[in-house]
């Protein structure tokens, strides 16, 4: 499970730093520069893809590489019978890059259930809500463009659209960085397979 956090963390350094951004953008108050406004707020969603999804890219490489290694180990452990230690943890699996995203939303999601249970109770108090609109600003901020956070209570879960684009920023690099290595490791195999035979 440590693995699957520290693999987060980026990701969500990289949220709250664009969340700040976007905080910013919105502070503009002049309705004419709305248009500015939006613009720039899809190019802080783009750099925040771009950064993460060039780590998660990385780190399917990465992952994918653990898994060759990993599979010479099992190559040995059956011709030798002796044990040899495995690097699990690290070995890619499609899934992987799509959990990194999933866990940088846990929060969203906690906050959005606060949210709906203290909202059930007292319509008026939107703590939770308020909370989970700063920290998922990157994708709040286009609910209107507005930091009056004076709002519906049922305008805070729009930030759940932070949900599929977190998740399909880290899961789709990662898949792409893994059938990198896995190409590029078939195109080795063909070729020691030409020079060598079977």
């Amino acid at each position: 499970m440590f693995y699957y956090i520290k693999q987060s963390v980026l990701s969500l350094f990289y949220l709250i730093t664009m969340s700040v951004t976007a905080a910013c953008i919105c502070i503009i108050q002049n309705d004419a520069l709305l248009w500015l406004k939006i613009i720039l707020g899809i190019l802080n969603l783009s750099v925040y893809i771009a950064l993460v999804g060039m780590a998660s890219f990385k780190d399917g490489e990465k992952a994918m590489r653990v898994r060759n290694a990993n599979d010479l180990e099992r190559q040995l452990i059956v011709k030798t019978g002796e044990y040899r230690p495995l690097n699990l943890a690290e070995e890619y699996k499609p899934w992987k890059g799509f959990i990194f995203g999933f866990i940088t939303c846990i929060p969203l999601i906690a906050l959005l259930i606060a949210h709906a249970i203290v909202t059930a109770v007292n319509p008026a108090q939107v703590i939770c809500g308020n909370f989970a609109a700063w920290i998922y600003m990157l994708v709040y901020c286009f609910n209107g463009f507005n930091l009056n956070m004076i709002l519906p209570a049922s305008t805070f879960y729009f930030s759940l659209l932070a949900l599929p684009v977190i998740v399909l920023s880290t899961g789709i690099p990662y898949l792409l960085g893994g059938r990198r290595v896995e190409k590029a490791q078939r195109k080795i195999e063909e070729k020691r397979l030409e020079i060598y035979g079977k």
